[in-house]
């Protein structure tokens, strides 16, 4: 009985250690990286509810995922990473905690690099701490990825849980931007196995698009496959159309949100001839000039 008894006691803190460590789990909604290839470039958008620490973590993940997927930087993208962080502080002995930077609390916006979208509203609050009167510190933290196509599909996703308390690398990550970045390069990690030609996106993505025609303007079409892309900007508006090099290219079409668009050629991100159809019911001969500006040509 008394062998029992100390068996006991020692498999159950091993069952509760282990029960402790840090897991993750991952779901794919797709059989093959070509099609991660067929939703590129991609927009990062990040969420901490912390304005500081976002921008801290979409510098890290801008640098892990651009190894392998094209990441747009600009209003022109189609698919979308998006990453959710929360991390808390635990030590070994009760200390201070003072806090010492001001960050913004949000609510369901989105970081992208060049500022929030979907912002609703914001206020102060505190950001990042420094605990004292202990000897260790480390993050208890929660990261949620999702690869998402342009219509808002989930291609594939990702739930860490970091148990820094119970890792020796809890040991050296003692701030939530470093669990941050732990947990992305993991991620990333775990993404590569489970696509391992993943770093052959770029050569995929290449050949999805049509060959060029003599006047340097790709079609929409090419024959037995469609090359039409569907692009969502952050202002609301849409293209429909080809890309070339992750610009607009050849024949497409180009909504506002308040219903205006523009049917026609494209070349390198310019409109350089089409049909402008506004809501009212009329419609004129526009392109645009070198800086961007939309001209009416008579015809």
């Amino acid at each position: 009985m008394n062998r029992i008894i100390r068996l006991i006691t020692v498999i159950l803190p091993l069952i509760c250690m282990l029960s402790s460590c840090s897991t993750m789990q991952t779901q794919t909604g797709i059989e093959s990286v070509s099609t991660l290839a067929e939703n590129q470039p991609y927009q990062l958008r990040v969420r901490s509810g912390n304005s500081t620490m976002d921008k801290i973590i979409y510098e890290f993940a801008l640098f892990e995922f651009g190894k392998y997927l094209p990441i747009s930087e600009g209003d022109s993208y189609i698919g979308t990473i998006e990453i959710i962080f929360a991390s808390t502080s635990e030590s070994s002995f009760v200390g201070s905690t003072s806090a010492f930077t001001t960050g913004y609390g949000y609510g369901n916006a989105w970081y992208t690099g060049s500022g929030y979208i979907g912002l609703s509203g914001s206020t102060s609050t505190f950001g990042s701490s420094i605990t004292s009167g202990s000897t260790f510190t480390w993050q208890n933290s929660t990261m949620l990825i999702a690869i998402k196509s342009s219509q808002e599909r989930r291609l594939w996703m990702a739930d860490y849980k970091y148990k820094g308390g119970w890792e020796m690398s809890g040991f050296s990550v003692n701030t939530a931007d470093e669990a941050a970045r732990l947990c992305i390069k993991r991620i990333v990690a775990k993404l590569t196995r489970d696509f391992p030609d993943i770093e052959k996106i770029n050569e995929m993505a290449k050949r999805l698009e049509p060959e060029e025609s003599k006047e340097g303007i790709k079609p929409l079409e090419s024959p037995g496959k469609s090359t039409s892309r569907e692009i969502s900007f952050s202002d609301g508006s849409k293209y429909v159309g080809n890309i070339v090099n992750g610009m607009k290219n050849g024949q497409g079409t180009y909504t506002w949100p308040d219903g205006n668009k523009y049917v026609g050629e494209f070349k390198d991100d310019r409109a350089c001839g089409g049909w402008l159809y506004k809501s009212d019911g009329s419609k004129s001969w526009c392109y645009q000039d070198a800086q961007g500006n939309w001209v009416k040509k008579e015809q």
